[in-house]
């Protein structure tokens, strides 16, 4: 055997090791919490945006489902027993409909698109003065984490 200490982790590897560690059920568990955390900072860095961000996405989400259903409408009348004019004829409103809400669904999605990038740079400048807060204010305490304030290298 030979005489080589073992390696420990850093003091800062202990959140990496907890994610690596977590698996399907600690992620399932941790989801809402996470939820419910980038909610509350996206209210806090733009309310609006937030607001208009999800009822933008979920009225697409709803325009989505209707053009899949409006769709099945229009196949079942179409060709139910083989395709004909008259069957065509009597498909046109169900067709129109498609249209409309395959554009109203798209022209939400550019919208979603919009507000999400309009609340990205203020939620990333609100984590990034958390963060300075919090580093300051660790650096001006004098407290450092016990592995950084006892002068030994950690390996």
């Amino acid at each position: 055997m030979s005489d080589i200490p073992e390696l420990r982790g850093a003091w800062w590897e202990v959140g990496l090791q907890a994610r690596v560690d977590a698996g399907i059920a600690g992620v399932a568990k941790a989801l809402p919490r996470q939820i419910a955390t980038a909610f509350r900072r996206a209210m806090a860095a733009d309310r609006a945006g937030t607001i208009a961000t999800i009822a933008i996405t979920v009225t697409a989400g709803v325009m989505a489902t209707l053009g899949l259903l409006t769709t099945q409408r229009v196949l079942i009348a179409v060709l139910s027993q083989g395709p004909t004019v008259e069957r065509v004829e009597a498909a046109l409103p169900a067709l129109l409909m498609l249209v409309v809400l395959t554009a109203v669904r798209g022209a939400l999605g550019i919208a979603s698109g919009w507000t999400q990038t309009r609340l990205e740079p203020r939620l990333r400048q609100q984590a990034e003065r958390s963060l300075f807060e919090a580093t300051t204010a660790a650096s001006g305490s004098g407290s450092l984490p016990p592995a950084a304030s006892s002068g030994t290298p950690t390996c």
